[in-house]
């Protein structure tokens, strides 16, 4: 039951924290995802907001990824949570669903994760550039 708790947790905090998101230019859905996860599992919020999506743009400016970074690193700061994302740190994304400006990474396509019930990461593309625009879901 606390392991539900805490994926819920941080599926909720994540949704929040990807609406004060950040970005940083990224050609490859997969690759993104894998930072993003890595960078997360790492408590390293500076580099997972560089590819936060914000509902309908990614946002750039120092005061977003200002605000993203605080936002997760208060998440991130739970011991339950540290617990949970942990296991992300040596994950590695095998591939995406690629759907016109969507794309879908399957839980499925991501190993190295321990104890892998994790859910699905989605991420939109805006200019060329992948974002994560949702996870865990």
């Amino acid at each position: 039951m606390l392991r539900r708790s805490s994926v819920a947790v941080l599926a909720a905090a994540l949704a929040v924290a990807s609406l004060t998101g950040c970005g940083v230019s990224q050609d490859n859905p997969a690759k993104v995802a894998q930072s993003w996860l890595r960078a997360v599992a790492k408590g390293d919020s500076a580099t997972a907001c560089q590819v936060q999506y914000l509902e309908d743009r990614p946002m750039k400016s120092s005061e977003d990824r200002k605000a993203c970074e605080a936002l997760l690193d208060s998440v991130l700061a739970a011991d339950v949570v540290k617990l949970e994302v942990g296991k992300y740190a040596n994950a590695t994304v095998t591939g995406a669903e690629i759907s016109e400006d969507r794309a879908t990474v399957d839980e499925d396509a991501i190993t190295g994760v321990i104890d892998g019930d994790m859910g699905d990461i989605d991420l939109v593309k805006v200019d060329g550039d992948w974002w994560v625009d949702e996870a865990f879901s």
